[in-house]
């Protein structure tokens, strides 16, 4: 379960967003991937342009259910495909995002590292 959460976010007027998140009761655990990194995010976006750009380590855009938080979800869990054991679902790179029709669609390409995890910090 999580536990202790350290979150730190902000703006800087609405051409920049920044993100910290680690969940610190995963510290020193010797899990292997899926949902048991301490870093959870940590990422900027720029929104000055026509696309929002997001540079950083966060969740990959493949699955809905992946990037919707659990407490959203039906279910305390994730679906077996989602839940990061089979790909990771977090990766250090680029995304590009554009929203359509008062966000009712969201297009979104990225580019990724290609690691299962980054263990900061243990």
């Amino acid at each position: 379960m999580n536990n202790a959460r350290l979150a730190i976010d902000g703006h800087k007027g609405s051409d920049y967003e920044y993100k910290l998140q680690m969940d610190l009761s995963r510290l020193g655990t010797q899990e292997i991937p899926g949902e048991s990194a301490p870093l959870m995010d940590a990422y900027f976006i720029f929104k000055q342009w026509p696309v929002d750009i997001t540079v950083g380590y966060t969740k990959m855009p493949y699955s809905r259910s992946s990037l919707m938080p659990i407490k959203t979800l039906p279910f305390w869990q994730r679906p077996e495909l989602a839940r990061g054991y089979i790909y990771s679902r977090r990766d250090i790179g680029i995304t590009l995002k554009k929203k359509l029709m008062n966000d009712r669609i969201n297009i979104m390409a990225g580019v990724y590292g290609g690691k299962e995890n980054i263990y900061l910090l243990q």
